[in-house]
């Protein structure tokens, strides 16, 4: 599910205000969008039932008529009478003139691709492999194949519940300690550059970090010390990064 400019900029402030009401519209937004597919391709095969039982029923209509019958002979004073004519056969229907040729159906989807390329030497792509590929396929991945996400938000959400409980609350709009921050780490994004800062040191463990969408690993994607991000692997040019903590 691709978000456009102003989806993203409405996320980071709904993200800001209320995180467990965020993930809660884009969790309903993605079921939304869901039934919208499957209806989508019921409708399809529906209406090519409905073409192919339309096309038999006017075949079945459209068949030649028996042909009358041949008189019977009159029977002759010392012998049977001649035999009637035989009448005239139903004719062949014709496509295009007696019915509508059949249109061909929509084309199905797609099947299971080819088993991929083994990586070099037979082994696994190593983690920074892995999130080199994601980060240049031009398909939007699913945040829900992501393992562990959403208990990574549940329990981020749970510590600014509890440390704004011990502080006797704080708004998600940055004031006071326990609140969450977002912001766009500065640094420069050129493909070689792997140092990022950001304003205020976050709290241990309470933050998240995402490149072009997709959640970054500490200790494996990146480090961070104090308000000094560390990237493991080089950034693509032009790439997107945000930060969610808790300072």
């Amino acid at each position: 599910m691709s978000l456009t400019s102003q989806e993203k900029a409405r996320l980071l402030i709904d993200i800001k205000r209320n995180p467990d009401l965020a993930l809660f519209n884009a969790i309903t937004k993605i079921q939304e969008t869901a039934e919208v597919l499957v209806e989508k391709e019921i409708s399809k095969l529906s209406e090519k039932i409905d073409n192919s039982l339309d096309s038999i029923k006017k075949i079945e209509q459209i068949r030649g008529e028996k042909g009358d019958k041949g008189e019977r002979g009159m029977v002759g004073l010392t012998g049977q009478g001649e035999k009637g004519d035989k009448g005239d056969e139903g004719r062949q229907p014709v496509a295009g003139t007696d019915f509508p040729i059949p249109k061909n159906g929509n084309d199905g989807m797609d099947g299971e691709g080819k088993e991929g390329k083994k990586g070099e030497d037979g082994s696994p792509d190593t983690p920074q492999q892995v999130v080199k590929k994601l980060n240049t396929t031009e398909e939007t991945i699913d945040l829900s194949v992501i393992k562990g996400l959403k208990e990574m938000f549940d329990d981020l959400s749970l510590r600014i519940t509890n440390i704004n409980a011990r502080r006797g609350g704080g708004g998600a709009k940055g004031g006071g300690m326990g609140n969450v921050l977002v912001e766009t780490p500065s640094g420069t994004i050129d493909g070689a550059n792997t140092t990022f800062t950001i304003t205020t040191p976050p709290k241990l463990n309470a933050q998240i970090l995402t490149v072009n969408g997709q959640v970054q690993r500490v200790g494996i994607d990146y480090t961070i010390s104090g308000k000094t991000i560390t990237m493991l692997w080089n950034i693509p040019t032009d790439s997107d990064i945000f930060i969610w903590y808790v300072r």
